[in-house]
């Protein structure tokens, strides 16, 4: 069942994308043209982070299923925090009840503004996050070779299309600077 709900929640970014599109298990932000791509594992920190950067004044693309055929496309679905995350951004936003008072999913509204479904940007920035509790922040250079493995392994479908999706991979890793943030 657990699948099944993956796949419905994540079936709009399949739908819009193009035949040859990924689909990265990442979250993501914009400003404007521009996107900070938020790839990792699950428990990472991706969603609190893209949560936090909408709080921030970006604008909210998705959590955990987004398209990439070149560019980055928005599947703005509600974001899945746990209790200590959404209490963490909650300081960024004391009075902002969805934060304080709600539990489980947070609508992208209650915290700033969306992307519209399916809407492109160009990849800026990609950030692995790694959480460990209580412990502080460090920013770390990725290799472009390294961004590309990453993305790669949190690709749903990278399988079925690797020639030409390790060609839009490397495309990105080479115009977008990779960090990862432990």
């Amino acid at each position: 069942i657990l699948e099944w709900c993956a796949w419905l929640v994540n079936r709009p970014a399949l739908e819009h994308s193009t035949p040859n599109a990924l689909l990265l298990h990442a979250a993501a932000a914009a400003r404007g043209p521009l996107a900070v791509v938020l790839v990792g594992p699950s428990g990472a920190g991706k969603s609190t982070l893209a949560a936090a950067l909408t709080l921030s004044g970006f604008d909210y693309m998705g959590d955990d299923g987004l398209s990439f055929d070149g560019a980055l496309h928005s599947n703005p679905k509600p974001i899945a925090v746990d209790d200590k995350s959404r209490h963490a951004l909650a300081r960024l936003q004391p009075e902002n009840r969805e934060l304080v008072d709600a539990h489980g999913l947070v609508a992208p509204q209650a915290i700033g503004t969306a992307v519209r479904v399916d809407h492109a940007r160009n990849v800026a920035l990609v950030i692995r996050p790694t959480f460990r509790p209580g412990a502080g922040a460090e920013l770390t250079p990725l290799s472009p070779a390294d961004a590309v493995e990453l993305l790669a392994d949190e690709s749903f479908n990278f399988a079925t299309h690797a020639p030409g999706a390790l060609a839009a991979l490397a495309s990105c890793a080479r115009q977008a600077p990779a960090f990862a943030l432990e």
